[in-house]
Order: C-alpha cells, then sequence, then structure tokens
C-alpha cells in the first residue's frame, strides 16, 4: 500500500544536488531531501515523510474491524490483527515461544545470549532490556532527592 499524504501535509522537498564541489567530483548521486515542515527532520524519500507526518497530525485511518480501535499505519493494524487471531509467525530457534512481531522475537532472544547490556553507571548493576535500566536510574534520583531534603530540614 503506497502511503498518502496527510490533509495537512506542508512538507518541503529541498534538492540536495547543490552538495559541495568535492561530492559532485567524488561522484555522488543527487540527492533530493524531504523536510518535514513541522519538525525539520529530514528523509531520503517522500513515503518516508509521508509516514512520518502522521506523528504530527495525529491521524488514525486504519481502523480494525475486531475492535473499535484506529491506528496511525497500516503496519500498527496487521499487528493488532494477528493479536486478535493469536497469529504469532515469529518463533524463536532456541525455545517454544513464539511472537506477533519480529522485534518481540529480537527482544526475547537478549534472553539466551546470557548477556546484559545495560549498565548503570551510577552502581554498575547490569540489566536484560533497557527498560529495567531507565527504571532503575529513578530509583537513583529518588534517593538523591530524599538525601537532599532531609539535609534540609537538620
Amino acid at each position: 500500500m503506497e502511503p498518502t499524504a496527510p490533509s495537512s501535509w506542508k512538507g518541503n522537498i529541498i534538492d540536495a544536488s547543490q552538495n559541495s564541489i568535492n561530492d559532485r567530483a567524488l561522484g555522488k548521486r543527487k540527492r533530493v531531501k524531504h523536510i518535514c515542515s513541522e519538525c525539520g527532520r529530514s528523509f531520503a524519500r517522500n513515503g518516508q515523510l509521508i509516514v512520518h507526518l502522521i506523528t504530527h497530525t495525529g491521524e488514525k485511518s486504519y481502523p480494525c474491524g475486531d475492535c473499535d480501535e484506529c491506528y496511525s499505519h497500516d503496519s500498527t493494524l496487521i499487528y493488532y490483527l494477528r493479536i486478535h487471531a493469536g497469529i504469532k509467525p515469529y518463533s524463536c530457534s532456541d525455545c517454544d515461544n513464539s511472537f506477533a512481531s519480529k522485534s518481540g522475537l529480537a527482544s526475547h532472544q537478549k534472553v539466551h545470549t546470557g548477556g546484559k547490556p545495560y549498565s548503570c553507571g551510577e552502581c554498575g548493576k547490569r540489566f536484560l532490556y533497557k527498560k529495567n535500566l531507565v527504571r532503575h536510574r529513578k530509583r537513583h534520583a529518588r534517593a538523591v532527592k530524599k538525601q537532599k531534603l532531609n539535609r534540609g530540614y537538620k
């Protein structure tokens, strides 16, 4: 399905072929950048810009036939249709778990590696998932805040 621009689209297209003489001499091909007029983010393809613009408009034009939800992107709708139907096409090769999305499988596979890639810079504690590290750091911040409050009341 080809993405279509939201009705409020005001995207700008700039010709990036005005690169330096060195770029042209090196034979780099002409690039056109598609710039979001809302936030300035640039994209190589117009379709990428159109998909991005939905984040600013809040438009949800993909309704689910099984419930009352509407989604911003067709890929999100497809994911939730799999959830409704109980379809989990992405299976773990190390165990019997399966998932509705590739990202779900990729996140799960960290369990099998044994490594914990996220570490706290303050105490060195390590975590399997970034969200757990973020939650842990908030505990440090609360403890520091509590210490400062206690010092103020002495």
